[in-house]
C-alpha cells in the first residue's frame, strides 16, 4: 500500500484542526506523522496540552495586560511548565535580590490578533506570527485572526562607564537662613498694608497717571491745553484719582468672589440679581470708562523691542518686591503657570495637560511649603539669535532655572522641577553653585545613562546608579509606567509606605528621591490653586489686561501668604484665616467710604441720608457721620447690654456711614463695633 504524502499545513489551520478534534470527542483523529507545521514545531500532543492551559487562563488575561507586569500575567504553574518545556530554569528563580531585575537573559514576545489581543512568550526565539500559534523553544501565543509578534529583551544591565550601582550618601551642607516674611508688619496689620507693601508706595499713582494720559490720547481734546495734559474731549470722563483707582481695584477683587455671568448684572434693577454694594460705589458707565482707559505703562513712550511693554511697570515692581519681602525655606520648586487667553497672540502657548490649555505661559519659582511666588518670568517665545546668554547653550529649561535662581544660589537650598527642565548638566551647574537639585528627567537626555531604561521592572521596584560627581540616576516603576529621576542630594535611602491608602498591610519601599519630589514639587501648583479660587478682573479684548489682572491676583495671593505667616502665633481657625476672608477685608479697606457717583443715593437701596461727616475714615474704610431723622438705639450698647441711669439703651443720631448703623459718638462704641470686622 502506497504511503500517503504529507500535507503542509499552516499554523492557524493546524490549531483549528486540533480544536475540531477536541470538540468532536475523538471522531477526527490526526496522525502526527501526517502533519508538518510551518515554524518547526511538530509535537501535536504538546500543542494540544499547551492550548488547553492557555484557554483556562483567558478570563484573567485582560485584567493583567495593562499592568505591563509579565509576572502577573502568568501563574507560577504556567511559568514552570514553560521553563521545563524549553529545558531552562523557571522564571521565578531568575529574580535579582533587590527586585530591580525580575527576569534575566530572557526574550519576551507579544502578538496582537485582528479581533482580539494576543500575547506570545518565549525564551531565546521570536514568538508566533499569527494570533493562535507557537514559536520556538516553548513560546506561547494567544489571540485571534492575524497579528504580529515582537520580541523584547531584558536582563541584568551593568552601569555604563562613570556610573556605579554602589550608592554613596552625599555630603550635604545645612540651610541656615530659615524662612518667613520680611515685610516688617506685625500680626495686627491690616490686609491692605500687606498688599501695598508688595505693590509699593508709588504704583497706584503711576497707574492713575498713565490711565489719565491714555484717556487724553484716546479722546484728545479739540483744543489742546499745555497746562493740562489730562484734558479730553469726553465730557463724561473726569480724570481719575488714587482713591478712585484703589476702589476700582477693590471692586474687581469683589467681583471675583461674587462671580456673575455678566458684569452688567451687578447693576441690574432686579432686586434678586443687582448688587447694591457695587452699584453704590460706581455707576455702570463709570466702571466701563475706567475699564476702557485703564493703562499700566506710559502711552506716549512705547518700547517696540519689549513685547511686555504694556505691563512692564507692574512686572518690574513685583519682581523687585516678591523676593525682598519673603525669605524662603530650604525647598523650592520651578514650574510653569498659565494665564488663560483665547485671543490672537504670537506667543500664546498650548499646554494640553494643564487645566488652562491656551494662554500665556509664566515660569515661576516658588517656596515649596508656603506656595509664595519668589520670582517669575513671562515666556514670550524663542530668544533672539543674537542673545549671548551662556545658559541658552544648554536649552530653554536650563536657562529658565538658572535665571529664576540667580538670587538664591550659594545658599544650600534644594530645587525641584519636572522633566522639561531637568538635565545632568543643570544638576551639576547648580551643585557647583552650592544648590541641590531633584527632579524627574527624560531618559534620553544627554549624559543621562540610557541603559537604565533597558531592564523590565515590576511595580514598586527601582534601579539606582550614581556617577563620580554624586549625581543620582533613579528609575522607579509606578503603577502604569516608569519614572526617571535625577538628584544631587539623595542616596540609597528608602521610605516604607503602604501600597495604597486602603491596603495598610502591604508595605513597599519607596526611594527617598521619589518621596521628596512628590512632597516638594507642588509649590507652583499650590500658588495656582490659590490664584484660581477668586479671580480678579474682567475679560476683555486686549491680551495685556489678562496678564495685568492675573499678576495683580498673584500679588494678592502673596500678600495673603505674608499675612498668614505673620498670624502664625495666633490660634488657628480655618474660616478666620481663609483667602476669602482676606480678600473681603481688602475690599472693605479699599472701597468702604468711597462713592464715585455724583448722587450716591441713586445707586443704593435704602441708603440713609447723611447730614454731616464727623470724621472721614475714622477707621480704615469706615466714616463716622451724623444721620438725619430721629435718634436710634446704639447697636454696640445694645449688644453689650449697656443702659442709661433710667434703664434704657442709649440712643444716638451718629453712626457709621458704610455699615449704616447707629453708634455712640464719644463712648468708644465705634471702635468696639468694628473690632470684630477686622481680620486680625
Amino acid at each position: 500500500m502506497a504511503k500517503r504524502p504529507k500535507r503542509m499545513l499552516d499554523l492557524d489551520e493546524a490549531l483549528l484542526m486540533l480544536d475540531e478534534s477536541e470538540d468532536s470527542e475523538g471522531i477526527v483523529e490526526l496522525d502526527e506523522s501526517d502533519i508538518e507545521i510551518h515554524g518547526g514545531v511538530n509535537d501535536v500532543s504538546a500543542l494540544a496540552s499547551d492550548n488547553e492551559g492557555l484557554a483556562e487562563s483567558d478570563d484573567g488575561d485582560d485584567d493583567n495586560r495593562d499592568d505591563g507586569n509579565d509576572s502577573d500575567y502568568r501563574t507560577p504553574d504556567m511559568q514552570d511548565s514553560s521553563s521545563e518545556s524549553a529545558g531552562l530554569p523557571s522564571e521565578s528563580s531568575s529574580s535579582d535580590e533587590d527586585g530591580a531585575v525580575p527576569r534575566q537573559g530572557q526574550n519576551q514576545a507579544r502578538g496582537r490578533g485582528g479581533r482580539g489581543r494576543g500575547r506570545g512568550r518565549g525564551q531565546g526565539q521570536r514568538a508566533a506570527r499569527g494570533g493562535r500559534g507557537r514559536g520556538q523553544a516553548g513560546a506561547r501565543g494567544r489571540g485571534r485572526g492575524r497579528g504580529r509578534g515582537q520580541a523584547q529583551g531584558g536582563g541584568n544591565v551593568n552601569p555604563p562607564q562613570n556610573w556605579t550601582d554602589q550608592i554613596a550618601e552625599p555630603n550635604l551642607q545645612p540651610y541656615t537662613l530659615g524662612g518667613g516674611p520680611n515685610c516688617g508688619l506685625g500680626f495686627d496689620a491690616d490686609a491692605l498694608q500687606f498688599l501695598l507693601s508688595i505693590l509699593g508706595d508709588n504704583f497706584l499713582d503711576l497707574l492713575v497717571e498713565n490711565t489719565n494720559l491714555y484717556a487724553a490720547k484716546l479722546s484728545p481734546p479739540d483744543v489742546p491745553d499745555p497746562t493740562n495734559p489730562y484734558k479730553t474731549s469726553n465730557k463724561n470722563w473726569t480724570p481719575t484719582t488714587g482713591r478712585e483707582m484703589q476702589a476700582f481695584i477693590g471692586i474687581n477683587i469683589l467681583m471675583g468672589i461674587k462671580d456673575y455671568p455678566e458684569y452688567a448684572d451687578y447693576w441690574s434693577t432686579d432686586s434678586a440679581l443687582g448688587d447694591p454694594y457695587i452699584s453704590r460705589v460706581f455707576s455702570k458707565n463709570q466702571y466701563e470708562r475706567l475699564c476702557k482707559y485703564l493703562h499700566c505703562s506710559n502711552p506716549n513712550i512705547v518700547d517696540r523691542n519689549d513685547k511686555l511693554d504694556k505691563v512692564r511697570p507692574l512686572l518690574a515692581v513685583l519682581n523687585e518686591n516678591f523676593p525682598r519681602l519673603f525669605t524662603p525655606g530650604e525647598n523650592l520648586s520651578v514650574d510653569e503657570a498659565m494665564v488663560k487667553f483665547d485671543g490672537r497672540l504670537a506667543w500664546k502657548q498650548y499646554m494640553p495637560k494643564k487645566p488652562v490649555k491656551w494662554g500665556i505661559k509664566i515660569w515661576c519659582l516658588c517656596d515649596s511649603n508656603a506656595g509664595y511666588i519668589l520670582a517669575f518670568e513671562v515666556y514670550t517665545g524663542a530668544a533672539a539669535a543674537g542673545d549671548d546668554n551662556p545658559n541658552r547653550a544648554h536649552g530653554l529649561g536650563h536657562n529658565v532655572v538658572m535665571t529664576l535662581m540667580r538670587d538664591y544660589l550659594m545658599k544650600n537650598q534644594r530645587v525641584h522641577a519636572d522633566n522639561f527642565f531637568s538635565s545632568v548638566t543643570l544638576a551639576l551647574d547648580l551643585k557647583q553653585n552650592e544648590t541641590y537639585y531633584c527632579g524627574t528627567i527624560r531618559s534620553n537626555r544627554q549624559d543621562y545613562p540610557s541603559e537604565i531604561a533597558r531592564p523590565q521592572l515590576d511595580y514598586a521596584h527601582n534601579i539606582r546608579w550614581q556617577n563620580q560627581e554624586e549625581v543620582l540616576a533613579c528609575r522607579w516603576r509606578d503603577r502604569r509606567r516608569d519614572v526617571f529621576f535625577v538628584s544631587t542630594y539623595h542616596g540609597a535611602g528608602n521610605t516604607r509606605k503602604p501600597r495604597t491608602r486602603y491596603r495598610v498591610n502591604e508595605i513597599i519601599d519607596v526611594p527617598n528621591v521619589v518621596v521628596d519630589y512628590n512632597k516638594y514639587m507642588g509649590g507652583v501648583d499650590h500658588a495656582d490653586q490659590l490664584r484660581s479660587y477668586y479671580k480678579v478682573g474682567r475679560t476683555g479684548k486686549k491680551w495685556w489686561k489678562y496678564l495685568f489682572w492675573a499678576m495683580l491676583n498673584v500679588a494678592v495671593v502673596n500678600a495673603y501668604i505674608l499675612w498668614l505667616q505673620s498670624n502664625h502665633p495666633l490660634p488657628r481657625k480655618t474660616r478666620e484665616y481663609s483667602l476669602k476672608k482676606f480678600k473681603l477685608a481688602l475690599v472693605h479697606q479699599m472701597v468702604d467710604g468711597f462713592s464715585g457717583r455724583k448722587n450716591p443715593a441713586r445707586g443704593s437701596i435704602g441708603e440713609r441720608v447723611v447730614i454731616e461727616v464727623i470724621q472721614d475714615n475714622a477707621l480704615p474704610g469706615h466714616t463716622k457721620v451724623c444721620f438725619s431723622g430721629r435718634k436710634r438705639v446704639c447697636v454696640q450698647c445694645s449688644k453689650a447690654k449697656r443702659k442709661t441711669a433710667g434703664g434704657h439703651v442709649p440712643e444716638t443720631k451718629f453712626g457709621c456711614r458704610v455699615c449704616e448703623v447707629n453708634l455712640c459718638r464719644n463712648a468708644g462704641c465705634f471702635q468696639e463695633y468694628h473690632a470684630f470686622l477686622n481680620v486680625h
